[in-house]
């Protein structure tokens, strides 16, 4: 059941790419609509997995989807899964739903910005590790995801000596 959940990880991550590689191409509007269209898709995603918790009943306690085996050593292994659960869900409406709002706030408030497609881009890059974060199932991804989300708070603001 959760192995589409997956997608809910892949449409910011396919937003952030794009943007990243073709934005300076795009028009403002076509920027706009890919961020706020990539995250829009996963917060429908996310409603479709907590619609499956509330009506799937006491069987539906959550689980983990792996996508592969990274290493594995005797009894040690570390996969690149998630775990989905109905607080990671929570957890995900919040990071989304907020970060659609965010993001459809943002086109009207970056118009008149030079690096329109690129402040999208960075969005789509911290939804994504936000949603690792709190979906990892093990801890380096986690701690990971935690150091890239502290290191992006450094890209769009200049450093203050150039604030003058």
């Amino acid at each position: 059941m959760f192995s589409y959940c997956w997608f809910i990880l892949i449409f910011p991550l396919v937003g952030f790419v794009l943007l990243s590689w073709f934005g300076n191409g795009m028009s403002r509007k076509t920027a706009g609509l890919l961020g706020c269209g990539s995250v829009g898709v996963s917060f429908l995603i996310t409603l479709g997995v907590l619609v499956g918790f509330l009506l799937g009943g006491e069987n539906e306690k959550g689980g983990t989807s792996t996508l592969y085996n990274w290493v594995t050593a005797g009894s040690f292994s570390l996969n690149m899964s998630i775990l989905v659960d109905p607080l990671s869900v929570f957890m995900l409406l919040i990071i989304t739903g907020v970060g659609f709002v965010i993001h459809v706030y943002s086109i009207g408030y970056m118009e008149k910005d030079p690096e329109f497609s690129r402040f999208f881009s960075y969005m789509n890059f911290f939804i994504f590790s936000m949603w690792l974060r709190y979906y990892s199932w093990k801890y380096l991804p986690s701690i990971l995801t935690t150091g890239a989300l502290s290191y992006q708070i450094s890209w769009w603001a200049p450093p203050i000596y150039e604030l003058g």
